[in-house]
Parts: C-alpha cells; structure tokens; sequence
C-alpha cells in the first residue's frame, strides 16, 4: 500500500475513488484525527454503525494483542458492507 500525503488523500475521498483499507498512522495525532474524520464522513451517517469499524494499534501492548488486533483486523476487511457500495 503507498503512502498518501493528506492531500492525495483528501483528494482520493473527495473523487469517491477510496482504497479498500486505510492504515493511517505517524506522531501527528490532529493529522491522523482529521483523516480518520474524513473517511469516517464518506460513510452515509446512517449506516455508520454497520459500515465503520476503528481498531487502535496502540492498545496493543501486551504479548496477545498483536495476534488479536490482527484477527480483528481481518475480520473486519472481510466483513461485507450493509446497504453500501463499501464500509
């Protein structure tokens, strides 16, 4: 997957031409705040809570949690959408 400068990745959102996952990470915590709200937003609002799963690798601290967010991680990309083109 290339990384995105946030304006390409502004861009992809606003074209409607999104990836089918988004890592997004770095040191910048508002930055990362505003993409997440931006693909969160490209979500129709009322299908949300069906379409819209976010998983902190922060958390993942301890010796069983990388296995666990990664289980998580696949479940959810695998996940199909409800009433939507995409989640």
């Amino acid at each position: 997957m290339p990384h995105l400068t946030f304006g390409a990745f502004r861009t992809q959102i606003a074209d409607g031409n999104l990836a089918p996952i988004y890592v997004i990470g770095g040191e910048d915590a508002i930055g990362k705040s505003a993409a997440l709200d931006l693909l969160v937003e490209s979500v129709d609002e009322g299908l949300r809570p069906f379409n819209v799963d976010r998983l902190d690798a922060s958390n993942a601290s301890t010796a069983a949690a990388p296995g666990a967010l990664t289980s998580e991680l696949l479940a959810a990309a695998r996940t199909l959408p409800m009433k939507a083109p995409r989640r």
